[in-house]
This record gives C-alpha cells, sequence and structure tokens, in this order.
C-alpha cells in the first residue's frame, strides 16, 4: 500500500520528498488492535519489504528531486500498520516550505 502525503513543519527550511515505514515499536493500544490477529513472522517479512520498496523509490527519486532522508524513516503511524502488505508513507514535500509548496500546485512540476 502507498499512501501520499504533504508534510508540514514548524520551519520553513524542510524539504524534499521522504518515505516513511513502520517502526519496531507497538505503536498505540489501537494500532495494537489492528495487528493483533497477525503478529510473527509474516509482520517482520512485511516490514522488510516495505523497507526494501520504500529505499527503490528513494532511490529512483534521488534522480530527479530533493530528498528529506536518503532511506526510509520508521514510524509508528497507524496508517502504516497493515498486517498483510507492504505500506509505505510518500511525502511529495513540505507546505510550510515555500519553493516545495509552489511545486505542489503546479500542474507542471513532474
Amino acid at each position: 500500500m502507498l499512501s501520499i502525503h504533504a508534510d508540514a513543519y514548524t520551519q520553513s527550511h524542510a524539504k524534499g520528498f521522504g518515505v516513511f515505514v513502520l517502526d519496531d515499536s507497538d505503536g498505540s493500544p489501537r494500532s495494537q488492535e489492528i495487528i493483533k490477529d497477525s503478529l510473527g513472522t509474516n509482520q517482520i517479512k512485511v516490514k522488510d519489504l516495505a523497507h526494501q520498496y520504500g529505499q527503490t523509490l528513494l532511490d529512483g527519486l534521488s534522480q530527479n528531486y530533493i530528498l528529506h532522508s536518503k532511506n526510509p524513516t520508521p514510524m509508528p503511524l497507524v496508517i502504516l500498520r497493515s498486517p498483510k502488505t507492504a505500506s509505505l508513507l510518500l511525502e511529495l514535500g513540505f507546505v510550510s516550505n515555500p519553493d516545495d509548496a509552489s511545486r505542489l500546485v503546479d500542474l507542471e512540476y513532474t
């Protein structure tokens, strides 16, 4: 699963594409409920695949775009807690950065 977002930060200097993958924490009680029936090796394999896919995506994006981070960033986000499929969150830039914000609304930006 690929979830596409724009990010924001308290300071305007943050910029670029980024990929988030599930971290190794247990997460919130709600996210633990979501995955309670699928704990075990399958979850580990799915997390490994997500990290591999995320790295491949960032490697490709780095050829033409500014990256916020060169590697997938682990985060305890509920949207990434799919126990049966690799899940990534792709950030297309920062709305808090004037340059990124301009590109995000530019229909010609590819």
